[in-house]
């Protein structure tokens, strides 16, 4: 008799933090984004917020393999709470699963924003060709 396939578990959230610039730092998460590991990646973020002279967070997000409601929950606030501290924060790389997610439920378009409302220049560009204001070119701000 058989009961049903098993599938192996998804890793926990491992998070690396890289300085790019002098201002700006990459949170790098592998693994999954769930109700298990969130609280992992909310008080990474809060410590990179207190970082001084911060004024960019870059997510990258292309090795993380899921996220569930409460992953997309904490996602949401990060906007806002890096905005009190005075810091942009981007995603600048997503596999197309947890893409799908963050797009479903409106966070992706607040993640891929750049400060002046322009799309993030690392991100590819717009998925449809009716968005032409989204396929103007993107120049970066000056250091």
């Amino acid at each position: 008799m058989t009961i049903g396939r098993h599938r192996r578990p998804a890793p926990p959230l491992d998070l690396a933090l890289t300085e790019t610039a002098d201002t700006e730092l990459t949170l790098t998460a592998h693994g999954r984004l769930d109700a298990d590991t969130v609280d992992d990646l909310t008080e990474a973020f809060q410590v990179v917020l207190t970082q001084p002279g911060l004024t960019r967070v870059l997510l990258d997000f292309g090795a993380l393999t899921s996220v569930d409601s409460s992953g997309v929950a904490a996602l949401a606030a990060a906007p806002e709470q890096a905005q009190r501290h005075g810091v942009a924060v981007t995603i600048v790389s997503c596999g197309a699963e947890v893409r799908r997610a963050l797009e479903l439920s409106g966070v992706y378009e607040h993640l891929t924003q750049a400060p002046t409302g322009a799309p993030h220049p690392r991100l590819p560009g717009p998925r449809r060709s009716d968005d032409a204001e989204a396929l103007t070119p993107v120049t970066n701000p000056p250091a």
